[in-house]
């Protein structure tokens, strides 16, 4: 055997070479070590066959990306064997999150009920912190970057330019666990047939006020229908102005859209839209645009669109069964130059405890006004010529 050898193993390739001679040539104490490099080459052999057949596993974290690895076992021409190591990273806004530990974990989009009251999804980048009774409490979320947004809707209105009413004031409502992402707060409106569903995402939240019934026409209160826009006004408690950067512009009726960065958190441009009672939500969208205003020394997230852009889908909601109430909370429920504010309250910890939802509201028919949707993004990610990425849905 001068000169020959059974096998060479090489760091992360290994190649294999057969002698090519015959057993009867060895002498007896040759035969024995080649019957132990025989061993060896068999088990050698094996574990790179046993290699190429492991599947992909992580082998590397990062915030938003990680990296799958598998050893794969390759013939090549001369009858030799290749082990080669086949990696291709994975990107998805929100992947990881780090514990206490600081430890990488993958983001869960799950929502906990909590003892002493309330809900929270703390298993992400971001938090959300859900109140019992959305009337008392705030809708919480808490950035990557530690900023605080506390928020609750306080009413919807028509506004035509000339002057406003509240068609729909803020009144208490009970959370309830609608899935393991998703809470509900049904009923959230005097005067008003809507309810508010927030929704946690790995890579940001969405809160949408859904109407389940049509709501009265401008010109129930005198006000011209053809240019009328529907608001939602959210006050604001304890947040940092936000960064604002101009969007989409409607010139035809004077709204500028803007995206709203707040920290690594960014309120990009919203819609609205129908669902009907399977949950399918129609392709067709409507823009919705945001302003950032200080009013009355409060702080309001407004969103509105023209009327005349979703006045069909509204149609198809049924009529609201009991009849117009003319006053509110706010005053008497007439147009008015002159937009008078539901009282200032201050967020108040209730210690009631989310319950698990018994119906099933997403079966039911509505109009969606997504009202608040903060979404975070992979940031300056430097990608590699020779790498191999893949995107989850929805990923950027």
């Amino acid at each position: 055997m001068k000169g020959k050898r059974l096998g060479c193993i090489r760091g992360c390739q290994e190649r294999i070479f057969f002698t090519g001679q015959s057993l009867r040539h060895f002498t007896p104490k040759a035969m024995r070590h080649s019957f132990i490099g025989i061993i060896l080459f068999s088990v050698a052999f094996q574990i790179s066959v046993q290699a190429s057949n492991d599947p992909y596993s992580v082998v590397q974290r990062a915030a938003n990306s990680r990296v799958w690895a598998r050893t794969n076992v390759e013939m090549i021409s001369g009858g030799g064997i290749v082990t080669n190591v086949h990696t291709y990273t994975e990107l998805a806004t929100g992947m990881h999150y780090t514990n206490s530990l600081g430890q990488w974990l993958e983001s869960k989009e799950q929502i906990d009920i909590l003892p002493q009251g309330g809900a929270a999804a703390t298993q992400g980048q971001h938090k959300v912190y859900f109140p019992s009774d959305i009337y008392d409490g705030v809708l919480e979320v808490v950035t990557p970057d530690g900023k605080h947004l506390q928020s609750r809707p306080i009413g919807v209105s028509y506004d035509d330019g000339s002057n406003c009413v509240w068609i729909g004031t803020l009144k208490h409502s009970s959370g309830l666990l609608l899935s393991s992402n998703q809470v509900i707060y049904p009923d959230a409106f005097t005067g008003l047939n809507a309810d508010i569903l927030c929704r946690y995402r790995r890579g940001g939240f969405e809160c949408d006020v859904v109407f389940r019934k049509r709501p009265a026409s401008p010109a129930t209160y005198g006000l011209a229908p053809e240019t009328s826009r529907l608001q939602l006004f959210t006050e604001f408690f304890n947040t940092q102005d936000p960064q604002q950067i101009p969007s989409v512009q409607d010139e035809w009726f004077g709204l500028q859209d803007h995206n709203l960065k707040f920290g690594r958190l960014t309120m990009a441009h919203g819609k609205a839209f129908a669902i009907d009672s399977s949950g399918r939500s129609a392709k067709t969208r409507a823009p919705v645009f945001k302003t950032w205003a200080h009013l009355d020394n409060r702080t309001f997230l407004i969103e509105e669109l023209p009327l005349d852009y979703i006045a069909p889908d509204l149609e198809t909601l049924p009529a609201a069964t009991n009849s117009l109430s003319l006053t509110t909370a706010v005053g008497p429920k007439f147009a008015s130059a002159k937009r008078v504010f539901p009282a200032e309250r201050t967020p108040a910890f209730a210690t009631n405890q989310i319950q698990v939802a018994s119906v099933d509201f997403e079966k039911q028919a509505g109009f969606v006004l997504d009202y608040v949707e903060v979404s975070g993004s992979l940031g300056d990610y430097t990608f590699a010529a020779d790498t191999t990425y893949r995107f989850r849905p929805g990923a950027v």
